[in-house]
């Protein structure tokens, strides 16, 4: 096996800076602090480590029923089931470090590129789920009477929007609307409105999930950086995704798996490597609403 050009060597100009720093062991730790939307939706491990390239997930909706009339058969209507179809993908990364360079900073290399491997894994389940919930059909909220071809400076994200995306979402399958996740330059216009209610600056005992910033009429708000921006009316705005019941499913096939092993003696180098398998599928088109606002300041 050849040695790859970008294998991390001891005179890298970053090498410098790693030797002499002792990094935490507790990598794994960063997963739970710093994801966001994987919590928000369901999660079935049914497909973990078995056969299958797609899983139909079926889920059911309520059944209308009709009046009875005294002496007249129960009407009898078609059974069938409500399904989406999850594809599962492999996700992984490598690097490459020599073994001059493993001997002055061994430990210290090893916890930074296991931290960077979770990381890694944290950041990227975040941007499949949001960009598959970007797929929904259900019709997106702008502010005020603002649209795509009208939107201005002044349409930010504000109380009524999430006042309206809850009532929404009430008039569906989704029931009531359980998060919104937004962009940090929507979070602004929030943070300086009078109606909204930051609950860690007000001493709750409420444990505060990854990225939440409060809550306003009972629904959390949370801030990622993988919410998408884009370009309407010659203006830059974000795309903040509202979620209700089963609003999407993410559906494990390999765990996460982090490998460490030694190239060919001549090559003297040692390549980390980590990899899983995962599918995500929005469930119910209602219970996804985009809100889509300029950014805040």
């Amino acid at each position: 096996m050849s040695i790859s050009q970008n294998y991390f060597n001891s005179s890298t100009t970053s090498a410098g800076y790693v030797n002499p720093i002792v990094w935490s062991p507790e990598s794994e730790k960063y997963i739970y602090e710093n994801s966001v939307f994987q919590a928000l939706g369901k999660t079935d491990g049914r497909q973990l480590n078995v056969p299958g390239k797609q899983y139909n997930f079926n889920f059911g909706a309520a059944y209308s029923m009709s009046l009875l009339t005294e002496g007249v058969e129960t009407p009898v209507s078609s059974y069938d089931y409500t399904q989406v179809v999850v594809t599962f993908k492999g996700y992984g990364d490598a690097k490459q470090i020599s073994k001059e360079e493993l001997a002055m900073g061994f430990s210290y290399i090893l916890s930074d590129i296991q931290l960077g491997a979770f990381g890694s894994m944290t950041e990227n389940r975040d941007s499949v789920i949001a960009t598959e919930l970007l797929n929904t059909s259900t019709t997106g909220i702008y502010p005020g009477t603002s649209t795509s071809s009208t939107v201005t400076t002044a349409s930010v994200l504000d109380t009524n929007m999430v006042a309206k995306v809850e009532t929404t979402m009430e008039q569906s399958q989704a029931k009531k609307c359980g998060a919104i996740v937004i962009h940090p330059l929507q979070k602004y216009s929030l943070l300086v409105n009078n109606n909204f209610i930051d609950a860690s600056k007000y001493g709750s005992d409420r444990v505060i999930h990854s990225g939440e910033i409060g809550e306003y009429l009972g629904i959390p708000i949370y801030v990622s950086n993988h919410i998408t921006s884009a370009t309407e009316n010659s203006l830059t705005v974000y795309k903040a995704v509202a979620l209700g019941r089963d609003p999407f499913v993410f559906m494990p096939k390999r765990n996460f798996e982090f490998n460490f092993e030694e190239e060919t003696k001549r090559d003297r180098t040692v390549t980390a490597s980590w990899w899983e398998m995962f599918g995500v599928k929005i469930l119910r088109n209602e219970s996804v609403i985009i809100l889509t606002s300029v950014g805040g300041y």
